[in-house]
């Protein structure tokens, strides 16, 4: 699916810094954001209806991995349509039947991931590896404040 895609990208882009793979990520995340909208503003439908009668929903998992890929996006580009992403599937995330529903470490991670400082990873070149809270990033990795 367009998310997966969006993970294997940024992957690549981690691992080879070509800026095409971070394009790429882009591209799927964006296009997943505009198909898969919720009207409610939150949340992103993991498909789109295919009859009449056909009432595709949010999936808790898919929003997690959606957020974090945006979150990541918005951490290495700085764009502003990225972090819309993330915050709507964080509105999904965030309400409490869906939070209490399942293990809570997604949820939490996505969380945690939007409290973090980006503007140490939207430089070119840096790394795209989480830096821990506290932490700071020199010559592209992080070390510890």
């Amino acid at each position: 699916d367009s998310v997966a895609a969006a993970r294997a990208f940024l992957a690549l882009h981690s691992a080879t810094r070509d800026r095409a793979w971070l394009e790429r990520a882009e591209a799927a995340v964006l296009f997943v954001a505009r198909r898969f909208r919720r009207g409610d503003g939150a949340g992103f439908d993991t498909a789109s209806a295919r009859g009449p009668f056909d009432r595709p929903g949010p999936q808790r998992d898919e929003n997690v991995v959606l957020a974090r890929a945006a979150n990541l996006l918005f951490r290495l580009t700085g764009r502003a349509e990225h972090r819309e992403v993330a915050d709507q599937a964080w509105r999904y995330l965030s309400r409490p039947e869906v939070a209490r529903a399942g293990s809570v470490g997604g949820p939490l991670l996505v969380e945690r991931e939007r409290r973090l400082d980006g503007t140490a990873l939207a430089s070119p070149g840096a790394s795209t590896r989480w830096a821990p809270a506290g932490a700071r990033v020199r010559r592209g990795r992080a070390g510890l404040a």
